[in-house]
Parts: structure tokens; C-alpha cells; sequence
């Protein structure tokens, strides 16, 4: 199978931080968000990855070059003139992602939480067009717009407005498996393969369906959310033992992973804080902090990260070697 992760975007949400970097290696405990979901496909096998470019492509080319982390051939999708929205961005990648009949396609700015294994065997069995991954939300149909699902699985309604039938909100978490059939409802140019695409096949007696999965998700795409999900990612580590698809992940990223004496603090760190207390912190390799900083809330610490004397940090995020001045004060921020 092969796998289209959509990587595109400006990250005009995430700004100012994505003037410099693009929203899908921006690291989340350390690891770039876009490999969480690129992680989940490939426990499921591809063949392929292609990956869509518009916005700094050569920072993205770089690190989705790298052989070790992405175990599969892999193409890019250059939009250099104009982003062409997740249904053109399908489309263009026709060329790289025919040729196996199903190809999964993934955002690449969400956190998930679950396996795709039974997902892909409910869109083998049933064989509609597309299968979209839900969840229940309670901000399905709010601060989110829902898919609608009615009680055989089918999607009637794409919106935040429920349809007038017999449907319950669902929130889409940004996957979905999909026949190479589609192509031939795609127009030309930029559209959304959901509102403009996945529509127009339903209004013709097509399926598109909906599976629904249980676990975490997070939206990573501003400021006030990557924090929540930095928070709750860091919440989830003293319980690795019951996230598989997170521990594996994390064993790719965090050298020397299983000999650590405990999973919050990386390899030739100095420091004087006490890990493992009330306050969640994570430490890539190497840091320095001047024991005279103190830290609240939550921190994650990038490699090579030197925290200078008298600085006070809580809730917040800091990238790979990064010096942090004498008396500085950092609060619900990331820093880069």
C-alpha cells in the first residue's frame, strides 16, 4: 500500500514559529509531529510515502530523506506555484500513489493514538470509496466540523450543520484509506477531497464510510494546542507499557531508550532538578541547566539545550540546542 502525507501547509495558525520551520518538523517531545502519524501507517506496511511540499521544501526534504526513519522509498510532491487543498494534493500525487488500489492518506500536523490495522480490514471488507478514521469529540459539530455517520456506517454530511436524517457527529482525525476510483471525481485544481470530492460522491449513491477508534488525539496546529498536547503526551509516559505504537516510536527517536533509569531524562545531562516529581519534564541528550533554574509546569528539552543561571520556565517547549540566557523568564511559549 502506499501513503500520501499531506505537509504542505503554510502553518499560518503556528505563527511566528513556521516563518522558520514548517509546522511538520516543528518537534513534539522531540520528535517532529509529522512523525507521529507517519509512524501509525507505516505499522501497517507502505510501499511508498510520498510527501506534499509548498512551504520551506527543502527543511521538509531533508529530514523525510532519511532512510533510517522512513524504511520506505519516498517521493515528493512539490506545489510550488499554489497549495492545492487536500483533494488537489491527492490528485497530483496520482502518479506515486496508484498502483496498489488502496493508499492511505495522513495529515501531518495531528497527534493519534490508536492502531489502523482493524480500519483497514473494515475498508477491505466493505470496499467503499474512501473509509474515514473517527472519534467521538464533544466539539464534533462545534468548534470542529463533524462527519456525520449514520447507523450503518455511512457518512451523510460533512459539515458543523447536522443533515436532516437519522446521524450522529463524528470527528474526523485526519486519515483515511482510500480506492484509487476517486481520481475520476477529483477536479482540477485546488479542493478539499472532503467537501468538494467525498460530497459529490456521496450525492451519487456512492459510499463513503466511517470507522470509528478510541484512544487519544490532538490537534497540534497553534501554539495553545501543541502545549495541551505536549502536556498530555508528557502525562502518558510513566504508562508507555499500555501505548505501544508511543513506545515504539519513542525507541526510534530517544537514543539509548530501554538502558535509561527512567524514560524523563536523555544521556549526558547535567543538571540538579528532580525529575520524576510533580513537575513533568523531559530532557533530550546532552542539557545543561545552571542549578539555580527553576522550572514549573512542564518543560521538554530538546538535545544540547544549555539553560543559563536564574532562569524560570514553565509550561514550555524548547528546540534542539538552544542557549537560554542568564535571567530570562519563558511561560507557555516554545522556543526555537
Amino acid at each position: 500500500m502506499n501513503g500520501l502525507l499531506l505537509a504542505a501547509g503554510l502553518g499560518t495558525r503556528f505563527k511566528p514559529y513556521t516563518e522558520k520551520i514548517p509546522k511538520p518538523v516543528i518537534p513534539l517531545l522531540n520528535v517532529p509531529i509529522s512523525f507521529y502519524n507517519l509512524h501509525l501507517i507505516q505499522q501497517i506496511g507502505i510501499d511508498k510515502l510520498t510527501v506534499n511540499t509548498h512551504h520551506l521544501p527543502d527543511v521538509l526534504k531533508n529530514i523525510f530523506s532519511d532512510e533510517k526513519l522512513i524504511a520506505a522509498p519516498t517521493f515528493f510532491s512539490d506545489e510550488k506555484k499554489v497549495i492545492l487543498g487536500t483533494g488537489g494534493a491527492i490528485k497530483k500525487a496520482r502518479p506515486t500513489l496508484k498502483g496498489s488500489g488502496t493508499f492511505v492518506v495522513a495529515n501531518a500536523d495531528v497527534v493519534n493514538g490508536f492502531g489502523l490495522r482493524d480500519a483497514l480490514e473494515f475498508h477491505h471488507h466493505h470496499q467503499p470509496v474512501a473509509t474515514m478514521i473517527v472519534m467521538k469529540h464533544p466539539d464534533a459539530g462545534s468548534k470542529y466540523g463533524a462527519v456525520w455517520v449514520d447507523e450503518k456506517k455511512r457518512v451523510v454530511g460533512i459539515s458543523k450543520k447536522k443533515p436532516d436524517l437519522n446521524c450522529k457527529p463524528f470527528h474526523f482525525v485526519g486519515i483515511h484509506f482510500i480506492e484509487e476510483s476517486v481520481f475520476k471525481f477529483i477536479p482540477d485544481g485546488p479542493c478539499s477531497i472532503t467537501e468538494d470530492v467525498y460530497l459529490k460522491i456521496i450525492e451519487q449513491g456512492k459510499e463513503i464510510l466511517a470507522f470509528q477508534k478510541t484512544g487519544f488525539w490532538y490537534d497540534a496546529g497553534n501554539l495553545q494546542d501543541y502545549l495541551a498536547a505536549t502536556e498530555g503526551l508528557l502525562g502518558l509516559l510513566p504508562k508507555l507499557q499500555h501505548q505501544p505504537y508511543l513506545l515504539s516510536l519513542f525507541r526510534r527517536f530517544w537514543n539509548g531508550f530501554d538502558r535509561r533509569p527512567n524514560i524523563w531524562e536523555g544521556e549526558g545531562c547535567e543538571h540538579l532538578i528532580a525529575l520524576g516529581s510533580k513537575n513533568k519534564v523531559l530532557l533530550g541528550n546532552n542539557c545543561r541547566i545552571h542549578p539555580t533554574v527553576k522550572i514549573t509546569g512542564f518543560a521538554v528539552l530538546g538535545d544540547n539545550v544549555v539553560i543559563d543561571k536564574n532562569v524560570c520556565l514553565h509550561n514550555v517547549a524548547i528546540s534542539h540546542s538552544v542557549k537560554v540566557k542568564d535571567g530570562t523568564s519563558h511561560k507557555n511559549t516554545l522556543v526555537i
